[in-house]
């Protein structure tokens, strides 16, 4: 058994948050891109016939609500029965808050929430012998006066390894969406996650089709206007170191001072980073495509500031 606390009622809270069903699966990408992210990090490198993968499924249009499922499966490092349990409970942060995309259990408990009623979890490592499978059941969860989840396990294939979280009977308002835009959906993803496809090696793949990243195109560099009698590029880099300073690496406040705890929550995990500011403010040669669809999403690597 595993323990979800805090109160399962806070999962179906967060099911009201309003994100829209293309952001809740970008949260499930997130917890897989980052331990993908830690892998590098860390010196691990993944073989050319099996690169850092998410594997996307929505769907068919013929399905209903209640049978309906949307997969989101990783070739990630796997979790242990222990991170499995604390990666379930909301708020749950992971090692470091700092330099993450997202928080792990929030990001989880919402996209799970908001999509659907019933989850199912299922990880292993590559030298584990069986799948640990693990189900959530909002409603069931909520009527209950006990955290605690049974945990099952399935045969495994020798070397297999990642993570796989499946959403079932899907909320009416959000089926008709995931079900009938699937190329839309693909194509906010690979705006999102265009850095990371296109230059970390990533591959994000919606319904057998790759998530493509969406690169700018921008005037030549050369090319410029005349303002007040000064000349300005069509294009300018941006390169600028700031004070380093210390963070909190579990809510990732930056600090004021020298202390040895954190001013916000009290933790001793604080860590010294360089700031640094860096990408590229230039004028693209097409309009926006959307209205503001990547307001609120930050991702790591030089983010264009677009006109």
């Amino acid at each position: 058994m595993i323990n979800v606390s805090p109160h399962p009622r806070l999962l179906g809270v967060l099911g009201d948050i309003e994100f829209a069903p293309w952001q809740c699966i970008a949260e499930l990408v997130d917890n897989s891109f980052d331990e993908f992210l830690r892998q590098m990090a860390a010196g691990e490198r993944h073989s050319e016939t099996d690169a850092p993968t998410v594997w996307v499924s929505l769907p068919a249009r013929s399905s209903g609500p209640r049978d309906a499922e949307v997969w989101v499966r990783d070739n990630g490092p796997g979790m242990t029965v222990d991170r499995l349990n604390s990666a379930l409970r909301a708020g749950w942060s992971g090692n470091d808050r700092f330099g993450r995309l997202g928080l792990y259990g929030v990001g989880f408990n919402i996209a799970t929430a908001r999509l659907g009623h019933v989850a199912v979890v299922k990880t292993a490592r590559a030298e584990d012998h069986v799948w640990t499978v693990v189900t959530l059941d909002l409603r069931a969860l909520a009527r209950s006066d006990h955290y605690d989840l049974p945990v099952t396990f399935e045969p495994k294939p020798p070397g297999e390894h990642g993570t796989t979280v499946v959403i079932r009977e899907l909320k009416p308002e959000h089926h008709d969406t995931l079900s009938r835009q699937q190329s839309k959906i693909r194509n906010s993803l690979g705006d999102v996650y265009s850095h990371l496809l296109a230059e970390r090696g990533f591959r994000l793949m919606v319904d057998q089709h790759a998530a493509k990243p969406r690169r700018p195109c921008l005037w030549d560099e050369s090319r410029h206007v005349a303002r007040g009698g000064d000349r300005v590029p069509a294009v300018m880099k941006i390169d600028e170191y700031l004070p380093d300073r210390q963070v909190c690496l579990d809510c990732g406040v930056w600090q004021d001072g020298a202390d040895k705890r954190c001013a916000a929550c009290d933790s001793d995990r604080l860590k010294v980073e360089q700031r640094r500011i860096w990408g590229w403010l230039g004028i693209q040669r097409y309009l926006q495509r959307g209205s503001g669809s990547r307001l609120g999403r930050v991702r790591p690597g030089p983010t264009p500031i677009r006109l």
